[in-house]
């Protein structure tokens, strides 16, 4: 099974580093930026996601130093001995979801 899906990421101008994690810094006007090389720890959003709020998204972009990154992924979903992993049917799909939200209700979270 073969999965795509595009995601946005920010990339440091200077060293193309990506950012990890940024946080207000209490009581003044600053932050902290922690930025990494790999693009695996990157703080990411779905491409939908960063649609909805992108003025806000390129805005926080330039105030950290960087530039909005879009990445095409692609992902080959195998089992262990190299044999493609079945697409779930939509009653499966319908399962896996009823029983999220079960769990969800369970732990008071809705």
């Amino acid at each position: 099974m073969n999965i795509k899906e595009k995601i946005v990421v920010l990339r440091n101008t200077e060293d193309g580093s990506f950012l990890k994690s940024f946080k207000n810094k209490k009581d003044v006007l600053a932050y902290n930026v922690e930025l990494t090389d790999s693009i695996q720890l990157a703080s990411f959003l779905p491409e939908e996601a960063y649609n909805i709020q992108k003025e806000k998204i390129d805005n926080l972009a330039e105030t950290l130093g960087c530039d909005v990154v879009v990445i095409e992924a692609s992902y080959d979903l195998k089992f262990i001995d190299g044999e493609d992993v079945p697409e779930l049917t939509k009653e499966q799909k319908v399962k896996s979801m009823v029983n999220g939200m079960f769990d969800e209700i369970l732990r008071g979270s809705i």
